[in-house]
C-alpha cells in the first residue's frame, strides 16, 4: 500500500510544479493556482479514501479464505439461499477468490468470496 501513496505524492508534487511554472509564465492566473490546488486535495483525499476501503475488503477476503482453508465452515449467499461452505464440500480457487463446489449437491457451482461472511 505505501507504494501506492508515494506513486499518488510523487504526482501531485509533478503537477505542482507545472502549475507553478504556468503561473510563472503567466499562463495561468494566481487564483487558477489555488483552485487547481483545491483540486489536487480533493483528488488526493479521494484516493486515499479508495485505496482504504479496497485494503479493509482486501483484507477481509483474505481472512475468509484463511478460515475457509483451516477446514472451517464459512456462510455463503447463493441464490438469496444461505450454505454453509466448508473444504470438504468446496475447493478454493485463490485466481478467483472463490469457492467451488465438489461433487455432490453444489457440483461445479461457483461462489464469489465476497458473497461470504465467517460465522
Amino acid at each position: 500500500m505505501m507504494h501506492y501513496w508515494l506513486i499518488v505524492i510523487l504526482v501531485v508534487l509533478v503537477i505542482l510544479l507545472i502549475v507553478q511554472l504556468l503561473v510563472r509564465f503567466e499562463i495561468l492566473s494566481a487564483n487558477a493556482r489555488f483552485v487547481v490546488g483545491g483540486v489536487l486535495l480533493f483528488v488526493a483525499i479521494c484516493i486515499g479514501i479508495f485505496t482504504s476501503m479496497q485494503d479493509k475488503n482486501e483484507s477481509y477476503i483474505r481472512q475468509l479464505s484463511e478460515v475457509f482453508l483451516q477446514g472451517r465452515n464459512i456462510t455463503c449467499k447463493l441464490n438469496g439461499d444461505n450454505i454453509d461452505v466448508n473444504n470438504t464440500k468446496f475447493n478454493f480457487v485463490s485466481g478467483t477468490l472463490s469457492v467451488i463446489g465438489k461433487e455432490g449437491e453444489y457440483y461445479k457451482v461457483n461462489i464469489p468470496l465476497k458473497n461470504c461472511h465467517k460465522e
